[in-house]
């Protein structure tokens, strides 16, 4: 059957294997499909030649390219990822494939791996160095004016910079571990001093719940995990916890958040020596209540107390109980007295997307397989009712009829091909970051929003955001296959080129004309070049000696703790901010178990196969020592079915093979090449 014929909303994939498998915490796993046999999706006719979530939490025009398409297939006949690139990459192409050579990346360039590696390091050497010697103490950098930049008194309302900055050095802070990660011990012992001395959490400062969790909490304790873990040898003399100190008291700062909600959802934003504002807003985005377990939960293993886990996880359960009855689908903004929804716009886009990947990081990093059962309850009706042949792409939806709601989609987006490698749904990995990349090599850079329907930029600034980056890291780790080497070195290129000014990378204003504003947020260190760095350092101790992580929501990897602190401490103990008293409730299971026994019943079949060690294609690292990293590959209809084998090493993944004539026989019915472009080797 033609690959077109297929119905326009694709099934999810099987992940199955031959036999049973062992879950790591003890739980065995159980054999589960979704829908019917996976099928790739291509783009169809009907679209032209183009296809391709809120800013802050996380249309193309007539230039058209030949290298690559015609003959570039050549070079990569025996990899199946060729498909993918053809397929989407032409998002940039409305009047066909005839002008100018890849603009942003070569698909026949060889890269230069150490080269790639210093240049990243030497990228994020240049924009660090810059904000310690004009912005510190303050919290961001002014790249073009060579200047820092903290709360905004004046305007309070300035949510797109009082969110975010705290007056708590967070170009510092957000920097710990990559500092760590890039080999540089004296400049982390630095940073972790310079921490000590300047940072206190005592601000009359009123942030975003959310970003101060992920960005400041999140790289704290990342940092001191770090900095105390005895194979790395990073720890500073005379560093006694000061980071973990530090982090729980940012914590019981957030605690107010908490406090006295009718449902267990917590307020959007706090002040840091006040307490909840008296007019503070009551709705918040769904990604920003149920993006703190990562963060809550580590904090809770490494300081003995179960209460900051069990409340972050009492926020995510207050949404999961609010999913729509007939799709099951999440909004994308609720009021966390009455519980109704504001928006109900669903799917992966920004204000949603990080709720899938904290959920699933939780089940890895926490242990409790509770946790992968609320995942597959939140991610299937997602991939479900989003996921379209027409266009081969994530859409936002309705939350009630999972119908299109809206033609445009975001960069944060991005970040579900990291996502789908760690929960081994590798194939869909590739298509999904295929778009990505297409985008990048029309514009050197990544628009905010892109109208899949007019082809058109919707939204045209780039604020360096990692996404993108993250996602050809994950699925060079899972595949090795040097295209994402070169994807890589494409963005540090068109980054290089596009945003360096005087101190510093300034954000893209607009990817078409490449104007720049006065900003380097601190994701652009935490994350972009973090990222970017370990796609080139295949002998990072992250890839090595320290396997056992998972990487937060803003890029801190965060170890695997294996001893669990017993769940009955009282949180009656903290002082909050503003003189407030405690007025969660109880800090037990909330429930939690009655979810898990209801949710065995409710997903049955719908449910992805539970993800075991061998099958996290790290990182998290896990599949270093596994003796198969792929059992099977689900074919691409009517190409055979392939299998990967690993002898027990991620760099000996053999490369997917498929085969040739069906390849040929895709394209030509898309009408992307003509016949006699199809040459073979």
């Amino acid at each position: 059957m033609s690959v077109l014929a297929t119905k326009p909303r694709m099934h999810l994939p099987a992940v199955a294997t031959s036999r049973q498998r062992q879950h790591p915490h003890g739980a065995p796993g159980r054999r589960c499909r979704i829908g019917s046999r996976y099928r790739i999706c291509t783009v169809p006719h009907e679209l032209g030649a183009a296809s391709a979530g809120m800013a802050g939490v996380r249309g193309c025009g007539s230039t058209c390219y030949s290298s690559g398409c015609s003959g570039g297939w050549v070079v990569w006949q025996r990899n199946w990822l060729l498909v993918s690139v053809l397929v989407l990459s032409f998002v940039g192409c409305p009047y066909g494939w005839r002008s100018t050579a890849w603009s942003s990346f070569d698909p026949h360039e060889s890269v230069d791996v150490a080269a790639m590696r210093e240049q990243s390091r030497t990228m994020f050497t240049f924009a660090f160095d810059n904000y310690l010697e004009h912005a510190f103490p303050l919290d961001e950098l002014d790249p073009i004016h060579c200047s820092g930049r903290s709360v905004d008194r004046r305007n309070k309302d300035n949510i797109n910079i009082n969110d975010v900055l705290g007056n708590y050095s967070l170009g510092l802070v957000d920097s710990l571990s990559t500092l760590a990660v890039m080999g540089n011990r004296t400049a982390f012992w630095l940073g972790i001093e310079l921490v000590k001395k300047h940072v206190s959490f005592d601000q009359d400062s009123t942030v975003q719940v959310f970003e101060a969790n992920i960005r400041v909490l999140g790289s704290l304790l990342s940092a001191h995990q770090l900095a105390t873990d005895p194979r790395l040898n990073l720890k500073p003399p005379q560093y006694k916890g000061e980071l973990l100190t530090l982090a729980k008291d940012l914590a019981v700062r957030l605690l107010p958040a908490f406090n006295g909600t009718k449902t267990g959802l917590p307020h959007p934003r706090v002040n840091l020596r006040h307490g909840v504002p008296s007019d503070g807003r009551s709705d918040t985005c769904t990604a920003g209540a149920g993006t703190l377990l990562l963060e809550f939960g580590m904090l809770s293993r490494l300081v003995g107390d179960p209460m900051f886990e069990s409340l972050a996880r009492r926020a995510l359960l207050a949404l999961w109980r609010r999913r729509h009855p007939d799709t099951g689908l999440l909004g994308s903004n609720i009021d966390i007295q009455s519980g109704k929804w504001i928006d109900t716009t669903s799917g992966f886009l920004a204000g949603v997307d990080s709720i899938y990947e904290t959920v699933f990081k939780a089940f890895v990093l926490l242990g409790r397989p509770e946790y992968w059962k609320l995942f597959c309850a939140l991610v299937v009706p997602a991939l479900e009712h989003s996921r379209y042949n027409h266009p081969p792409l994530f859409l936002n939806v309705h939350m009630a009829t999972g119908d299109v709601a809206n033609q445009w989609i975001d960069s944060l987006q991005a970040f579900l091909p990291a996502l789908q490698v760690l929960y081994g749904d590798l194939e869909s990995a590739v298509f999904s970051h295929a778009v990505w990349a297409a985008l990048w090599r029309k514009y050197g850079a990544m628009p905010e929003r892109f109208n899949w329907q007019t082809k058109q930029v919707a939204f045209g600034i780039y604020p360096l955001r990692p996404e993108f980056a993250e996602s050809t890291y994950h699925l060079y780790r899972a595949t090795k296959d040097p295209f994402y080497l070169r994807v890589g070195a494409a963005m540090l290129r068109d980054i290089e080129r596009h945003a360096k000014v005087r101190c510093g990378y300034a954000t893209l204003h607009n990817v078409m004309d490449k104007s720049k504003e006065d900003r380097m947020e601190s994701f652009f260190l935490s994350e972009t070049l973090k990222y970017l760095f370990l796609l080139f350092d295949e002998s990072n101790f992250l890839h090595t000696t320290v396997t056992e992580f998972v990487f937060t929501t803003e890029g801190h990897p965060l170890l695997l703790p294996w001893s669990l602190p017993n769940e009955t401490t009282s949180s009656s103990a903290y002082a909050l901010p503003g003189g407030a008293t405690p007025n969660w409730g109880s800090t037990d299971d909330h429930g939690f178990r009655d979810v898990a026994r209801e949710l065995k019943y409710e997903l049955q079949d719908r449910c992805f196969r539970q993800p075991w060690w061998h099958r996290m294609l790290a990182p998290p690292g896990l599949a270093r020592n596994s003796r198969d990293i792929i059992e099977k590959a689900v074919g691409l209809d009517s190409l055979s079915a392939t299998v990967v084998k690993s002898s027990g090493s991620l760099t000996s993944t053999q490369t997917l093979v498929v085969d040739s004539s069906a390849m040929q026989n895709i394209l030509r019915q898309l009408g992307v090449v003509a016949v006699d472009e199809l040459a073979d080797d």
